[in-house]
């Protein structure tokens, strides 16, 4: 973890380098034009029935179920005082913009590397630079600014303006352990080949495969460095991006990905919405009694921790699902909006991260609808209504009844990743289908092809997940640990895609997909 204000200095020069402009709304990085050119009635409609004119609320959603009307808001009085609102979950905002933050430095490495405004002296500079955002030390850091921007800018600017002392690592899948479903040192599967580890690190628990992937970024930046730099794979041509491994490893979207599904992703299924002991302090059994001297109780604040890694704005329900995944509409409402009024975002209430905004991306592209959105709005808003009109104790009724809301918003939420893997599974399929033509793009094939690993990686993590660990190992042979490149013989290329074929097939059957959309998306 870099401490010391001599490592801190290079840090800001690369976030320079990177300037994060545009604001990556969402993990699922696909250009704008690709979301917004699906034909679907999905592409148009929103997750809230007034949403395209800012207004109104129920309704049917993103081309999905329709049904009644839902809160617009996900805004909630305190009952300890009126003045204030209950609803409190800065820590997870702060996670998502480390990662986010993390993933943008890692794209400004190729070139703070090559102008020498980077310049590491061993594999472990750069492991130092990349744990700066993982072991995030607020005390040393919290007052450096943060990457992340927007337009209009952003209400914060340095870490500890969205909440102090938190970081990604305390949170990681297996770090966390009071209220982990599994031992995730002993039960972590997916990633086969211990070469990864070569640099440091391991394929036996979620962080040791995110310190193996440090460590490999770590070689590739000393090896650029020092002027060894690999060719594309078939090519006499040297690779343009240190993140880009010569067969086809992407480490910005790997890294990425497993930071989402492994802190955000198991953080809001297996701890904050499982049913954890009552004395946990997180999960459906907590006390709905006031939480210290906070303006809510810790039910209350279980489940909007929640529903922070979960990634929607409070006034998700008022955009259009071309809006969320930034692919059209109103030009202030792409993936956040000034709701206020105040001419600032506020990350903590006004921008979508992660999740939410993937869930948008395959609700417009669905050949037949879906509503990924708006089922995991409204029942993550249902929950928390029913919470907030319950005494200092459930009754077995409102238990019952706020399981199935949960139920319904984790089957929404993880739907929606298991619908992304299957869109990188078809593009992987495309581009391994390419490989040796003119359109061939290297970089984007080893992008889909990370992705898909990445989310895939993180469908373990969920209790109740609908794919079976059978069918989840079953998956990952399928895929691999790195795609099938020009340099194979073509019976290899056309058994690769006949895998991804077949691990499309069993995320189709596991999660009840329609053919139409497993094969479009």
């Amino acid at each position: 973890m870099r401490t010391s204000q001599a490592l801190l200095s290079p840090l800001k020069s690369l976030l320079i380098v990177a300037t994060l402009a545009a604001a990556a709304t969402s993990c699922d990085t696909d250009p704008a034009g690709t979301v917004s050119a699906t034909s679907s009635a999905s592409a148009t409609s929103s997750v809230g029935a007034g949403a395209a004119g800012g207004a109104g609320g129920g309704g049917a959603g993103a081309g999905g179920t329709g049904g009644g009307s839902y809160g617009e808001l996900y805004e909630f009085e305190s009952r300890f005082d009126a003045e204030k609102s209950s609803v409190s979950y800065a820590g997870q905002t702060l996670r998502h913009v480390l990662i986010e933050d993390l993933k943008a430095y890692i794209g400004g490495l190729t070139k703070a590397i090559d102008d020498d405004t980077f310049s590491p002296a061993d594999v472990k500079t750069t492991v130092a630079a990349l744990e700066y955002f993982y072991a995030f030390d607020g005390q040393t850091a919290g007052k450096e600014p943060i990457g992340l921007t927007t337009t209009p800018a952003t209400l914060q600017n340095v870490y500890d303006d969205i909440s102090t002392k938190k970081n990604l690592k305390d949170k990681l899948a297996g770090n966390d352990t009071a209220t982990d479903h599994v031992d995730w040192s002993t039960t972590f599967v997916g990633w086969k080949d211990a070469s990864i580890a070569a640099h440091g690190g391991s394929i036996t628990s979620p962080e040791g495969l995110l310190l193996a992937f440090f460590g490999t970024l770590g070689k590739l930046a000393l090896d650029r460095e020092n002027g060894t730099i690999p060719n594309e794979p078939g090519t006499q041509k040297p690779l343009t991006k240190v993140y880009v491994t010569a067969d086809g490893l992407d480490f910005q979207q790997l890294i990425q990905k497993h930071l989402v599904m492994s802190v955000a992703y198991s953080q809001g299924t297996d701890d904050y919405l499982d049913d954890e002991a009552a004395d946990a302090g997180k999960g459906l059994l907590s006390p709905n009694t006031r939480d210290g001297v906070s303006a809510y109780t810790v039910l209350e604040h279980a489940w909007d921790e929640a529903f922070g890694y979960f990634g929607a704005a409070r006034d998700f329900a008022l955009y259009t699902d071309k809006e969320i995944a930034s692919a059209g509409g109103r030009p202030d409402w792409q993936g956040s909006h000034d709701t206020n009024g105040d001419g600032k975002i506020d990350l903590t209430q006004e921008y979508i991260f992660g999740a939410a905004s993937n869930a948008a991306k395959r609700d417009l592209g669905a050949k037949e609808p879906t509503d990924f959105t708006r089922d995991a709005f409204a029942a993550a808003h249902a929950g928390r209504a029913l919470i907030g009109d319950a005494g200092e104790v459930l009754t077995a009724d409102e238990l019952t009844a706020l399981r199935g809301h949960r139920d319904a918003w984790v089957a929404a939420w993880e739907r929606a990743i298991a619908a992304t893997v299957i869109h990188y599974v078809n593009k992987s399929i495309g581009h391994t289908q390419a490989l040796g033509t003119a359109s061939y793009d290297f970089y984007a094939h080893a992008k889909a092809w990370s992705e898909l690993k990445g989310f895939a990686l993180g469908l373990q993590y969920n209790p109740r997940a609908k794919l079976s660990t059978a069918d989840f190992a079953k998956l990952h042979d399928l895929v691999g640990d790195r795609p099938v490149l020009v340099t194979a013989a073509q019976s290899e290329r056309d058994g690769y895609v006949t895998k991804l074929i077949e691990a499309r097939e069993t995320l189709r059957k596991a999660y009840g997909f329609s053919l139409a959309n497993a094969e479009g998306w």
